[in-house]
């Protein structure tokens, strides 16, 4: 029952979510006005695009950090790191906040609930993964609570996680809210993707079909498919209302460690072990555009999250690639970390990216004018 009522909110918010989405593409074709402009638009993000160069750097844990991101007013960042402990930060200035304690083993992803229906919510959610097998959600404290959180002697008191999630029988590789941000997956290498109630933390669905440990997933803009991609170099696209499977993403020669939709609904990019980058249309479900992307594995890859007018990577080859989404040529490479870059995010406001390292430190990067 709980799973079926849930399909049934999904595709009303899909349906509703869908029709604004092509009334915008179609007025913006349509209307010279409106097209002259938005051209005017990119040109000018493309420009600053280039101009990209790193802002700001802390040193975020004492052990390497793996994933990161940002929170839905993008004033806030999260770093989960290899020493089991979360930290969040203050975007601006990389004052540390707070930091969250409870996962036994490293974490491997984090991730705030950047869309949601209450958007008056006190506080932000983050849904956290950990190669513990468990997922935990915690909320970002106010300024009383941080206070009442202090000892007396100053040091900081635990805070505890709102929610936990059980049930993978192996180390979980991503987690990704849905877009009505009443629902979260999660992957792992037990060849599953689940899917979970973020209000009661209970499982509604568990995905098999994946003959290897399933890593990336994201969901697509409507909320009615998800993306999931393993550990044998296959991608596989499903249909959350019916559950039914849609389409295979193949190509790929070694392992997809992520995966993402455009926000345009029908490109969708996957970045793989193998150093490339492929980008497929769900239109007609078939492959549109290989990018020889890094000299290395690629850690992310990421599109812009309100235009979709370009596309991210991160690679274990130290840099960061900013691709034009529209002919997929580079637009500008990123150079600063130390080590491997694990983890990347991009601000709702596509003015700013951050992306944390195996150096240890998270990076804020902006246009330099």
């Amino acid at each position: 029952k709980s799973l079926v009522g849930a399909r049934r909110r999904i595709c009303a918010f899909s349906w509703d979510r869908a029709k604004l989405r092509l009334q915008e593409q179609k007025r913006q074709k349509l209307e010279a006005d409106t097209a002259l402009s938005h051209e005017k638009e990119t040109a000018k993000l493309y420009e600053r695009l280039k101009l990209y160069t790193v802002q700001a750097s802390q040193v975020g844990d004492r052990r390497p950090l793996n994933a990161i991101s940002l929170s839905s007013k993008d004033d806030i960042v999260a770093t989960g790191s290899f020493s089991s402990n979360i930290s969040v930060w203050n975007s601006s200035d990389c004052r540390k906040i707070c930091t969250f304690a409870g996962h036994e083993e490293r974490v491997v992803d984090v991730a705030f609930r950047r869309y949601s229906q209450n958007a008056n919510q006190d506080g932000e959610i983050l849904l956290s993964g950990g190669a513990d097998c468990v997922g935990l959600l915690w909320k970002t404290p106010s300024k009383s609570e941080l206070s009442d959180s202090k000892a007396s002697d100053g040091t900081e008191t635990s805070i505890n996680p709102l929610g936990r999630i059980e049930g993978h029988a192996q180390r979980l590789s991503q987690v990704a809210w849905h877009p009505m941000g009443e629902h979260m997956a999660t992957t792992s290498y037990d060849h599953t993707w689940r899917l979970w109630d973020a209000e009661t933390c209970k499982e509604l669905l568990l995905q098999d079909g994946h003959g290897a440990g399933v890593y990336g997933i994201s969901f697509h803009p409507d909320g009615s498919l998800v993306a999931s991609t393993d550990l044998d170099g296959i991608g596989r696209v499903w249909d959350i209302r019916s559950g039914k499977f849609v389409y295979a993403l193949s190509g790929h020669a070694l392992q997809i460690l992520s995966v993402d939709f455009s926000p345009n609904g029908y490109h969708l990019a996957t970045g793989s072990g193998d150093h490339t980058c492929r980008v497929y249309d769900m239109r007609q479900r078939k492959f549109l555009s290989f990018i020889p992307a890094h000299s290395s594995l690629l850690s992310a890859v990421k599109f812009s999250p309100q235009t979709g007018e370009y596309l991210v990577s991160a690679s274990f080859d130290k840099t960061i690639k900013i691709w034009s989404a529209r002919d997929f040529s580079l637009l500008k490479t990123l150079h600063g970390h130390e080590g491997k870059v694990m983890g990347i995010d991009i601000s709702l406001a596509e003015d700013k990216i951050v992306s944390c390292g195996f150096d240890k430190t998270f990076k804020l990067w902006k246009s330099s004018v």
